[in-house]
């Protein structure tokens, strides 16, 4: 509220909106204060549980892509440790599953093992991040972040396996 000065006794700004937004610049978002809020007095967005609770799934969304994360270089080293040990593509079929089971699970998948849960949270965080200026540009670099480390380290281990095949190949 610092981008415009109030005069409280009549209950209107007297200096202009600096959005120059529609027909009178001395309203205060939209002529709605009590559901919204103009804090750089450029753009009103609606205040509501609502809104709180769709950050805090865009929050929770990278923190299950977080958690999702970090096992997975876990899961490099032991299907590296598996692969040194198969003695035959039957082995390597059987740690390559045990690899993508592991680095497709999250908090959320234990609680819908289809997937539709974590494919709606993602979707509201990237929502969320459009409409939420700075912070939900964070929230969108992270996201993306976390999801180019996923897909690395699955690429990683999709080459462990197919390089397995190929020392196989040679060997023949």
């Amino acid at each position: 509220m610092r981008a415009r000065y109030y005069e409280p006794w009549t209950g209107r700004f007297v200096t202009e909106d600096p959005a120059l937004d529609g027909w009178n610049w001395f309203v205060y978002a939209g002529n709605e204060p009590v559901s919204k809020v103009d804090a750089t007095g450029r753009l009103a967005s609606v205040v509501t549980v609502v809104g709180y609770l769709l950050h805090f799934v865009s929050w929770a969304s990278i923190g299950n892509s977080l958690v999702g994360t970090v096992p997975g270089f876990i899961l490099i080293g032991g299907l590296g440790r598996d692969l040194a040990n198969a003695g035959d593509s039957v082995d390597v079929e059987h740690a390559w599953s045990r690899f993508v089971e592991g680095w497709s699970w999250s908090p959320l998948t234990a609680i819908d093992p289809s997937g539709d849960l974590n494919m709606a949270a993602n979707l509201v965080s990237y929502v969320v991040g459009l409409a939420g200026g700075s912070l939900g540009q964070v929230s969108n670099l992270l996201t993306a972040a976390l999801a180019g480390c996923q897909l690395s380290i699955l690429c990683i281990g999709y080459t462990m396996r197919i390089e397995w095949y190929l020392a196989k190949t040679d060997e023949a």
